[in-house]
C-alpha cells in the first residue's frame, strides 16, 4: 500500500508548516479491567517553541517511502520493512482511542498535582499527545515519554557561568510512537503498540474466537488448533471471523457435494466428518478460509489466497 506511504510523507511535510496550528497536551493512561481510563493536561508551551520541536521530530520521517516498503493491517509484529495500521474503530484500539478523544474535556488535578511533585503516581504509560489539522487531515501524534524525572546537582552553563538547574525535567522524544490521520491509526513502534495496549487485547479477541470456533465440536483435535491458531499472523486474522466466519466454518465442514468441493479445491484436512488439521500449515488454511482469504481465480479456476475480499457488484 505505497500510497499510504505517500499519504504520510504529505501530512509529515504538512506539520512542518509555519502557518499549522496545533495543541499539545501530557496524556496518562490507567489500565482498567473494563478498559481504559485516559487524563489529559494541556502543555502551556509558545507556538514557535512547539513548532520548532515538530520540525526537530519530523526531520527523520521526510524520505519515509525510502525506509518502508508498504503498509500491512496490524498482525501484532511490528517493525521490519513495513508499516501497521488499525482503524481507530478497530476493537483492538476503540477503547484507548475513545479514552483519549473524551478525556480532553477534564484534566485528573491529582495527576496534574503530582507531576508536580515529580511523585511515582505520576508515571502511569504518560505520553505527549499533539493535535493537528492539516491539509484537509485530522492528525494525531501520540508518543511515548522515557523521560520525567527530578535531577539533582545539575548545572547549566550560560554566561560563561555555571548555575544550579532545578526540575523536575521533561525531556519530549524525537520518535513519533503512533500516527493518527483520520480514522488510521499508524504504528512506527512497539512502543505505540503498547499504549493501546494492543498485544494483550489481540491474545484476548483471538482467545475468545478460537473458543466460539471449538464450541462447534467441528475438530477432530481440538488441541492441535488451539495451540496453532494462536501463532503467526492467525490471531490478526481471526478478527474477520466475526464477519460472517460461523457460516462459512460449518460450510466447510458440511457433508455436501458442495462441502467437499470446497475441501478438495483448498487442500482442507478432513476426517470423520470433522477438520483434521495435523500441522501450524494446516490449521493456517483453515483460519484463512473463514475469515474469507480463500477464493477461486475465474480465470484459471485454481485457488487462491487473496488479502481482502468485497461483494462483486454486476
Amino acid at each position: 500500500m505505497r500510497n499510504d506511504l505517500k499519504t504520510i510523507k504529505m501530512v509529515i511535510k504538512s506539520l512542518r508548516d509555519p502557518e499549522t496550528s496545533m495543541k499539545a497536551y501530557l496524556y496518562r493512561i490507567n489500565k482498567r479491567e473494563t478498559g481504559a481510563e485516559s487524563s489529559l493536561f494541556a502543555l502551556d508551551l509558545k507556538t514557535e517553541v512547539l513548532k520548532e520541536y515538530i520540525v526537530d521530530l519530523t526531520e527523520q520521517y521526510l524520505n519515509i517511502e525510502d525506509e518502508y516498503e508498504g503498509v500491512d493491517e496490524y498482525s501484532g509484529n511490528v517493525g521490519g520493512g513495513h508499516l501497521q495500521w488499525l482503524n481507530v474503530k478497530s476493537s483492538l484500539a476503540t477503547i484507548v482511542w475513545e479514552s483519549l478523544v473524551n478525556s480532553k474535556r477534564y484534566a485528573d488535578k491529582k495527576w496534574v498535582d503530582n507531576l508536580a511533585k515529580c511523585k511515582s503516581s505520576s508515571n502511569n504509560l504518560k505520553g505527549l499527545l499533539i493535535e493537528v489539522h492539516v491539509s484537509g487531515h485530522m492528525v494525531t501524534l501520540i508518543l511515548d515519554l522515557p523521560s520525567y524525572r527530578r535531577l539533582k546537582h545539575v548545572l547549566s552553563f550560560s554566561a560563561k557561568k555555571f548555575r544550579i538547574v532545578e526540575g523536575p525535567f521533561l525531556v519530549l522524544p524525537l520518535k513519533i510512537d503512533t500516527l493518527r490521520i483520520d480514522s488510521r491509526l499508524y504504528f512506527f513502534t512497539k512502543r505505540g503498540c503498547n499504549i493501546f495496549l494492543l498485544p494483550g487485547s489481540l491474545a484476548t479477541s483471538s482467545d475468545e474466537t478460537v473458543k466460539e470456533i471449538l464450541a462447534t465440536g467441528k475438530f477432530q483435535d481440538e488441541e492441535v488448533f488451539a495451540r496453532f491458531a494462536r501463532t503467526k499472523c492467525n490471531p490478526r486474522r481471526l478478527l474477520k471471523f466475526k464477519e460472517g466466519g460461523m457460516g462459512k466454518l460449518l460450510a466447510l465442514v458440511a457433508n455436501t457435494p458442495n462441502g467437499d468441493k470446497i475441501r478438495q479445491t483448498f487442500g482442507i484436512e478432513f476426517k470423520g466428518g470433522k477438520l483434521a488439521p495435523e500441522a501450524p500449515e494446516g490449521v493456517e488454511k483453515i483460519i484463512k478460509m473463514i475469515t474469507g482469504r480463500g477464493m477461486i481465480d475465474p480465470f484459471s479456476n485454481l485457488a487462491m489466497e487473496v488479502s481482502d475480499a468485497t461483494t462483486w457488484e454486476k
